[in-house]
């Protein structure tokens, strides 16, 4: 599992990656919303997990920029209502607050990247099913097959849609013949 975390204080940020290393997770820690969004540059990670009060931008903004993509949470040491409210709109998934209590963010990613990888398996079974209804040829329906294959490892996580995609593209495979 890959977390970006984003935490302006060094010691935070160092105990954090410290920890989720040792739960056998792959940690990038960076201090401002600007490495975020350098490190965004490589593999997406599963979870982001963002300090609410960055000294280069809003918190606010840089989960609306990577919502949808990956699970996001967020922490902070103290947050009004209407704070707390705009993070929760932004696309946080929850708000950890500080003092931070380590097994409780570990649970907390390991519960956020279980729902972005269930929205991931849902996204894809919608396309992968609307691309059958509009499939005409063989090669898309060959495509389509292509697809299905590379995401065999995030389909296996739901036996019932992995099947009913299989079918699906079969159908579309046998009407495009």
């Amino acid at each position: 599992m890959r977390v970006l975390v984003v935490e302006p204080n060094l010691p935070v940020r160092e105990l954090l990656g410290e920890y989720l290393r040792g739960r056998g997770m792959e940690v990038t820690s960076v201090d401002s919303a600007a490495a975020a969004r350098v490190a965004d540059t490589g593999a997406r990670p599963d979870v982001l997990l963002t300090e609410t009060a960055l000294p280069d931008s809003e918190a606010v903004d840089l989960l609306k920029q990577w919502a949808g993509s990956c699970g996001l949470l967020a922490m902070a040491a103290a947050l009004s209502v209407p704070e707390t409210i705009a993070t929760m709109q932004a696309g946080a998934e929850d708000v950890l607050l500080k003092p931070l209590r380590l097994r409780e963010v570990h649970e907390a990613i390991r519960a956020s990247a279980a729902r972005a990888r269930a929205r991931e398996r849902e996204r894809l079974g919608r396309e992968l099913l609307l691309g059958a209804a509009r499939c005409e040829t063989l090669a898309e329906a060959s495509a389509l097959r292509a697809i299905l294959t590379a995401e065999a490892p995030l389909l296996a996580g739901d036996p019932a849609l992995a099947a009913a995609c299989a079918r699906v593209v079969a159908m579309a495979e046998q009407q495009c013949r």
